[in-house]
């Protein structure tokens, strides 16, 4: 039995699995051409803002073929059937690893290198070169510019703003501000008040600043070692407070002084108790 030869006009009309079913029968090749949608529609998942991204362009137009939601919730969604949270954790565990490092890790030490951040960056260097980046700086650049671009953003400022958006979200803040300082060597453990209302610098601060509002709030390392961030060790000042209190402790002076400036602070797991007492 003989296939119907169709032209390339019925073929850009069909669906995408059909145009390249019967476009391979008749040898036609695959269009090098990809559009672009500048506004692709929104992922079908009620809780979720993010546009869809193609998960494959027509065989003869060009044109993109998405999934019903986008490629965070499509992987979110398969990892969650197999009680993980990321895509690369479920590949981790069926080549028989308890974690997404150790996985790392081994892949790493196959390929002769120390470990999975050795191993990263040599892979970056690699791409660099092949795509005519002068280094990995640059290229990682290029393709975070490409990912907001896929993602639908004019730049990859927006782009950050919106992922920082979504992991404060899905980690239960209400803004990205409070998020981030979760995350912080210190301000983790700052308060909404100045906790000299209690008279512990020798008055009692009468400071009052509108709900919310926290940038006039310092988180204060108590015995002045700027690299001590033990819990308590950290108290919440008014700025000036903050400011009565280093000057009467003479906190400028501790020893560490020097060594902070120009330097920024390391994230942390709050969650882990070791990681709060970083030293620089």
């Amino acid at each position: 039995m003989t296939s119907k030869t169709y032209t390339l006009e019925e073929l850009s009309k069909m669906g995408y699995a059909a145009a390249e079913k019967y476009a391979k029968l008749q040898g036609i090749s695959r269009t090098t051409y990809k559009f672009r949608d500048p506004n692709p529609p929104k992922c079908s998942n009620p809780d979720c803002e993010n546009p869809r991204v193609p998960m494959n362009w027509h065989w003869i137009n060009g044109t993109p073929v998405y999934r019903s939601i986008c490629l965070s919730c499509h992987e979110t969604r398969t990892a969650g059937k197999h009680g993980l949270k990321s895509i690369a954790e479920v590949v981790a565990k069926n080549a028989g690893f308890d974690s997404l490092e150790e996985y790392n890790d081994h892949i790493a030490r196959q390929a002769g290198f120390a470990d999975a951040k050795q191993h990263r960056q040599f892979q970056l260097e690699l791409k660099a070169e092949a795509e005519g980046f002068k280094d990995a700086t640059e290229y990682k650049k290029h393709i975070e510019k490409q990912r907001a671009m896929e993602a639908g953003f004019d730049n990859v400022s927006d782009y950050r703003r919106h992922l920082d958006e979504q992991k404060a979200k899905e980690a239960g803040f209400d803004n990205v501000a409070d998020y981030k300082n979760s995350k912080h060597a210190y301000r983790y453990a700052r308060l909404d008040y100045c906790e000299n209302i209690d008279g512990r610098l020798g008055y009692i601060c009468t400071t009052t600043m509108p709900d919310g509002f926290k940038s006039h709030l310092d988180t204060d390392h108590i015995n002045g070692n700027p690299f001590d961030h033990a819990p308590e060790n950290l108290q919440t000042l008014c700025k000036n407070c903050h400011t009565y209190k280093g000057i009467l402790n003479g906190d400028r002076k501790t020893p560490g002084r020097k060594k902070l400036k120009g330097t920024k602070p390391k994230t942390i797991d709050i969650n882990n108790s070791d990681s709060l007492y970083y030293i620089a």
